[in-house]
């Protein structure tokens, strides 16, 4: 064991020694061979010399070309999130088979593009011709696919405002819980996570407020920071209704007031009306997106919403609302129906 360490040290100083003679080599410690004096100084001054130049002659122009690569990605990320704000896009109707053929077109183009541009111009006699002819259609084409593809995305995300006005994170997931059950006929409507930030509690609020400003502000910070385009913002005033907001890529669509009549009822009343607002944002979104109305028969989100809270009721309470359901359907109230 102890000759087996030993013949291993021994191969380890010569490897070591070859490996630093070749570092010295690519660095430019090959002129010190020239170096008539033979002084420690000069020869420093050669690797010096060496190193300066294979930085400003390798690393730098490495360097710049990445920078152009990163900045030339975001630059188009960001002209594909503003291009899924124009009025006549972020509202779009569109199949979601080609919406996500569009976003992954989108970004295979972000990523080809600076790439394809910086190998391109390194080699050509012209730069900015060469630039002119490559890289604006592959940046046109990347912008346009991928903000179309941005804009069309069936992704909600959804706050919770309770009656004393905080938001509450265990009631906007259960919202999302809801609308994924509505729409488990639809599997390519994808649920993400509750947002773990304020933004919408604070669009919601500026909402109310009714100041232009306000509004503005929250339109903002909608358009920049909220990833999913669809968005629901319910505010519970109490036990019996609330108002719940779909917005899609920062505009407002619809703004509902959700009042449920069954007087009796004291438990699970926010997730009744979570219930009505998780039907009313499904069916809002089925309708942007023609590919899935098939799948989505039923058109009145008052309809779903009743049949979401009759299946989480029993009794008399359950008839009422299966009833209400009925006649939601067919366009018409309950006749001769009372509360008790």
């Amino acid at each position: 064991m102890v000759s087996s360490r030993r013949s291993a040290r021994r191969l380890r100083a010569p490897t070591a020694a070859l490996g630093l003679t070749v570092v010295l080599f690519l660095s430019g410690c090959a002129g010190a061979s020239g170096n008539e004096t033979g002084r420690l100084g000069d020869w420093v001054a050669d690797v010096g010399k060496g190193w300066d130049q294979f930085v400003a002659e390798v690393l730098t122009p490495i360097a710049n070309a990445l920078l152009a690569i990163v900045i030339a990605w975001l630059s188009i990320a960001v002209a594909a999130r503003l291009v899924s704000l124009i009025p006549g896009i972020r509202n779009l109707r569109m199949n979601q088979r080609t919406g996500r053929a569009l976003l992954s077109v989108g970004w295979a183009l972000v990523v080809l593009t600076p790439i394809v541009t910086v190998l391109s111009t390194a080699f050509a006699a012209d730069t900015f011709v060469t630039w002119l002819v490559v890289s604006t259609p592959l940046a046109s084409a990347a912008v346009c696919s991928l903000g179309l593809g941005l804009a069309t995305r069936p992704r909600v995300d959804a706050k919770v405002l309770t009656p004393d006005g905080p938001s509450n994170e265990g009631w906007a997931i259960d919202a999302l819980m809801q609308i994924r059950n509505v729409s488990r006929d639809v599997p390519s409507m994808r649920v993400n996570d509750a947002n773990r930030d304020e933004f919408g509690a604070f669009i919601s609020i500026a909402d109310r407020t009714g100041s232009g400003l306000a509004s503005a502000i929250a339109w903002l910070v909608q358009a920049l920071f909220n990833a999913a385009p669809w968005q629901l913002h319910v505010t519970v005033l109490d036990g019996r209704s609330a108002i719940a907001t779909v917005r899609r890529n920062g505009q407002a669509l619809d703004e509902v007031e959700i009042t449920l009549d069954w007087r009796n009822a004291d438990f699970d009343q926010h997730r009744k009306l979570l219930a009505m607002a998780a039907a009313f944002t499904s069916v809002t979104m089925t309708r942007r997106y023609p590919d899935t109305l098939q799948s989505f028969a039923v058109s009145d989100w008052r309809s779903v919403g009743y049949l979401s809270i009759a299946s989480m009721t029993r009794g008399a309470e359950r008839r009422h609302y299966l009833a209400l359901a009925t006649a939601s359907s067919i366009g018409a109230s309950p006749s001769g129906r009372r509360q008790r």
